[in-house]
């Protein structure tokens, strides 16, 4: 399992789709659940999926956000945008065949449970109000992204050797640890780990371009009247393009 998986359970609080210490969860405006919000190839997100993350989005915030219409609106574009692009990976991965199987999933999760001891695991998804069958759903699909994000990025990163020296040189002295007699850092990392870490930088830097190409190879739709219907305020019926 990579690191972006191994990592995944905190990019996703990160992300802020649970609940924060504190936080109150206001209830998402009814609307009807059979109309679509966003649609990218076979990959659809209903008004009823876009309900069951907008609830999850909505209790990282203060129970009174409503009260900034435009604080909220924005809350909600940032949700659409999310997972237009989601939407956009996902429907890319599929086009190529990539796929994660129950089971990988099944393997992902057990890896992250050893990390918390007894029925921690449990609580920390009872104590953000998180449903496990949503957060199995989304490490599932943070899986395949990030099998495609490494096939189609990282593994296409091309690493000069006056890029990895220079790379090595830079971690030794992060490290700041004496010098071998041979004027190198004896660093702790392997050369193999050291080119991965310098492949996922430099894919780092060249995500948004990469981002980018792939949103034009597939482009999603938005479904603005139905996405209107989630906005309040004086803004409420009207999306910029």
């Amino acid at each position: 399992m990579g690191p972006g998986i191994q990592k995944y359970i905190w990019l996703f609080f990160a992300a802020g789709l649970v609940c924060f210490s504190g936080a109150g969860c206001s209830p998402p405006p009814a609307v009807d659940v059979t109309e679509y919000v966003i649609k990218c190839g076979d990959i659809l997100i209903e008004k009823d999926e876009f309900l069951e993350e907008l609830d999850m989005k909505l209790a990282a915030y203060p129970y009174d956000i409503k009260k900034d219409p435009a604080e909220y609106n924005e809350m909600i574009m940032d949700l659409v945008l999310a997972l237009t692009e989601q939407s956009q990976l996902l429907n890319a991965a599929a086009q190529m065949g990539i796929q994660v199987s129950d089971e990988e999933v099944d393997q992902a999760e057990k890896l992250l449970r050893e990390d918390y001891p007894e029925d921690s695991f449990e609580q920390i998804l009872l104590e953000n109000a998180l449903p496990y069958e949503f957060w199995k759903k989304k490490l599932k699909q943070s899986m395949i992204m990030e099998e495609l994000i490494q096939r189609e990025l990282r593994e296409k990163v091309k690493i000069t050797p006056e890029e990895l020296v220079s790379f090595y040189d830079k971690v030794a002295d992060e490290y700041k640890e004496e010098e071998t007699g041979e004027g190198r850092t004896d660093l702790t990392e392997s050369g193999s780990e050291l080119v991965e870490r310098l492949r996922r930088e430099k894919s780092q830097d060249q995500y948004n371009e990469w981002i980018q190409k792939l949103k034009l190879d597939f482009p999603a739709e938005i479904n603005k009247d139905a996405i209107a219907k989630f906005l309040i305020g004086k803004d409420k019926g009207h999306i910029n393009d």
